[in-house]
């Protein structure tokens, strides 16, 4: 690698960060990797084990790249670690099934999902459902639980007021917050495409609000603020906005509005 300087650098770094030179711990062992794609290097590590049952655990995964000038640290770390996920999740867990030439799986709808904790982190969420009013608001995706997860499962919770559901329902007179969507706005500023995690708020001729709230995780993607999806989702609206933090300000913009 003494030709190729920036993916020495980045191995060296990886392998400072995870510790290479010391013998792993018992029972577990390391794998590198180190790829060139679309003018970034990326190297890795992953210290894994083998369960009894011979399937592999995945206990950390070390990661460094060189992009170049980077123009948004944050969004550069969920890209990598949504990469990481994405590719142990097709190592460990990805299996289609043909059935007759008709694909049998399905995006996302995984009841078993829960039962893949972590031992420790099982243990917690068990704990914590025990001495807490814990409640499970369920979504197209996790329609059901596995009893030892703990807490209660409902479609909907009204709290004070405010009734808390995962979509949102059209036509709800009282006030709502929900997500589903993962609203994004999508900006230009300066020449430069941007796009940003955002709430969306639709306000009735009453006074009445009802939020889609945003999703910040590396896996959530994002829908267009102003799809009509979303749009219609929170009608009947006399306004709808885009909300996002600026600053220790709200800014707004405006979506949608009723007609005159």
């Amino acid at each position: 690698l003494q030709r190729h300087p920036r993916h020495l650098a980045v191995l060296q770094k990886v392998a400072s960060m995870s510790n290479w030179g010391q013998p792993a711990a018992p029972g577990r062992a390391r794998g590198v990797a180190l790829h060139e794609s679309f003018g970034s290097v990326v190297a890795q590590v992953a210290e894994v084990s083998v369960r009894a049952d011979n399937s592999i655990q995945v206990h950390r995964v070390w990661c460094t790249i060189d992009c170049g000038t980077p123009v948004n640290p944050q969004l550069i770390v969920q890209q990598l670690e949504s990469g990481i996920v994405f590719g142990l999740s097709a190592a460990l867990y990805g299996q289609i099934d043909i059935v007759n030439g008709q694909v049998q799986a399905s995006n996302f709808h995984d009841q078993a999902g829960a039962t893949r904790l972590e031992p420790h982190a099982a243990g917690m969420l068990a704990a914590l459902t025990r001495v807490t009013e814990w409640v499970w608001i369920t979504g197209n995706h996790d329609e059901t639980l596995p009893p030892t997860i703990g807490g209660t499962v409902l479609d909907e919770l009204p709290v004070g007021g405010i009734v808390l559901r995962h979509i949102a329902q059209p036509g709800e007179s009282r006030a709502e917050l929900s997500g589903h969507f993962h609203p994004k706005l999508r900006l230009t500023v300066r020449g430069r495409a941007l796009a940003r995690p955002c709430a969306v708020i639709g306000r009735d001729a009453a006074g009445g609000e009802r939020m889609i709230l945003p999703a910040f995780g590396a896996l959530t993607g994002g829908m267009d603020a102003g799809a009509r999806e979303i749009l219609d989702a929170l009608q009947p609206a006399r306004s709808i906005d885009a909300v996002l933090p600026a600053g220790r300000k709200l800014a707004q913009f405006p979506l949608w509005r009723a007609a005159a």
